[in-house]
């Protein structure tokens, strides 16, 4: 598994969570992801976050290479390109 965290600037929280959810899960399936979970972050209402899971590094450079990537974003209202990171799930536990 590979999985990234990407931080997000947007112009309204919904209308980003209505293309995430939509056009944007597509893309994100066409290149194997898993898994997406959103976060906002409360004190500041056009920021939030997204974890995502790949299949592995490739299928994650490959999304970020399809030219169909950034006019989704741009659509789902981000303000700027999201700074991604790679992140290592140690662990998941029950609560």
């Amino acid at each position: 598994m590979f999985t990234t965290l990407a931080e997000l600037q947007v112009q309204d929280l919904a209308g980003f969570l209505a293309v995430f959810a939509t056009g944007g899960a597509g893309l994100r399936q066409r290149h194997g992801a898993k898994r997406a979970d959103v976060f906002a972050y409360p004190e500041d209402p056009n920021r939030a976050f997204v974890i995502i899971d790949w299949p592995d590094a490739a299928a994650f450079a490959a999304f970020r290479a399809d030219p169909d990537v950034p006019s989704m974003m741009k659509s789902g209202g981000l303000m700027a390109p999201p700074e991604f990171r790679i992140v290592n799930r140690i662990a998941q536990l029950p609560a």
